[in-house]
């Protein structure tokens, strides 16, 4: 997150959103990661109706995109959307021949609450990035944030 703003239109059923890919030159034809309110997560090119490719309900309800340096391929950082005990997932979005695939590369433990926010950040310039999030628990309690070190592949590490 560079804390630029992007003119790329995500659909209006979405409950967050990252960029993948963006088109500076046609910003139209950029491709999208968003999360519907089942939390499934599609990844969209260009505003087509079908996606490039989809998980299954339930898979995300933040989220997040960090590119990895080396390979290129595409992190998306996810939460379970599980209200009272949720996890941490990184999914990669990847390409096989002219298809795309979505893969669980890690998943943290389960914590006592719903996820809300999630964010690749490098808390310490090694290049890798950590995870920020915010927690809420039940009975209306205050937010938690909390911090986590998560597993990439070797082939995406400086």
């Amino acid at each position: 997150d560079n804390g630029k703003k992007y003119p790329v239109k995500p659909p209006s059923d979405y409950l967050a959103g990252c960029i993948v890919e963006y088109q500076k030159a046609a910003p139209d034809l950029s491709t999208i990661a968003v999360v519907d309110e089942s939390g499934r997560i599609k990844v969209i090119r260009g505003g087509a109706a079908k996606p490039l490719v989809e998980t299954e309900p339930r898979a995300g309800g933040a989220l997040d995109c960090w590119r990895g340096p080396v390979t290129g391929n595409t992190y998306m950082l996810s939460s379970t959307l599980n209200s009272s005990k949720d996890a941490v997932l990184i999914l990669a979005l990847k390409k096989k021949g002219k298809d795309y695939v979505i893969d669980k590369q890690w998943s943290s433990t389960l914590f006592d609450g719903a996820i809300t926010k999630v964010r690749f950040y490098d808390m310490n310039g090694d290049g890798r990035p950590e995870v920020l999030g915010t927690l809420e628990k039940p009975a209306g309690s205050a937010p938690k944030f909390f911090y986590v070190v998560p597993r990439f592949p070797k082939e995406d590490m400086k």
